[in-house]
């Protein structure tokens, strides 16, 4: 419950296009902008027990049938066709006016995808999304922004967005990951629609 207050309170604040935030899509790109064709996103590695181990996580979820890259991209253009664009995770049937590409990663330069790694409240779900949309004729960048998926002692205060996991998915021994993978798999999809509809505020149409 308080992480889900911590992530309804955070959005409603980006959607106010508070400081700290997502930056803000510029108002005559948002009303010019009709088609939006989100990128295939790389599938990522998977690890768990933190810094130290890294050990490879990546057979657990695949059982689980974890696909955090086309989970992402799919939830995101969900959230932007409910935002008034046409939007697919893919191709378009026309040319689009511009396209999104996002990363996936781990937090750290040595961690090669997301993670779950010590936190406040146990082992959590750590990873980053970086989105960023050009358009299609210019190549212009139109819309960057971080996004970071864990819960530090220390916030970022770089204009990252942080998205805090939630926590009945945290789990306390390394050697819970084993018994319940199914978990470890909820824990990274529970941060997706929190990115996805993050992501549509900060792209949203003037009225």
């Amino acid at each position: 419950m308080r992480s889900q207050f911590k992530t309804a309170f955070a959005a409603t604040m980006c959607a106010a296009g508070l400081a700290g935030c997502a930056t803000q899509m510029n108002a005559s790109d948002a009303g010019r902008i009709q088609s939006i064709a989100v990128t295939a996103i790389a599938e990522p590695h998977y690890y768990y027990a933190g810094r130290g181990a890294n050990e490879d996580f990546n057979e657990p979820m695949r059982s689980q049938g974890l696909h955090l890259g086309s989970e992402m991209a799919d939830a995101i253009a969900k959230e932007l066709q409910q935002g008034g664009y046409q939007a697919s995770a893919g191709s378009l049937a026309t040319a689009p006016d511009a396209k999104m590409e996002i990363t996936l990663g781990g937090l750290l330069p040595d961690q090669l995808g997301p993670i779950y790694a010590r936190q406040n409240e146990g082992l959590e779900p750590v990873f980053t999304a970086k989105v960023r949309l050009v358009d299609s004729k210019t190549g212009k960048t139109l819309f960057s922004q971080l996004y970071e998926v864990a819960d530090p002692p220390i916030k970022p205060m770089d204009g990252t967005v942080l998205i805090v996991p939630d926590k009945k998915y945290a789990m306390t021994e390394e050697s819970d990951f084993a018994a319940h993978p199914e978990r470890a798999a909820a824990g990274f999809r529970s941060a997706i629609q929190p990115v996805a509809k993050s992501v549509a505020a900060s792209l949203k149409k003037p009225n």
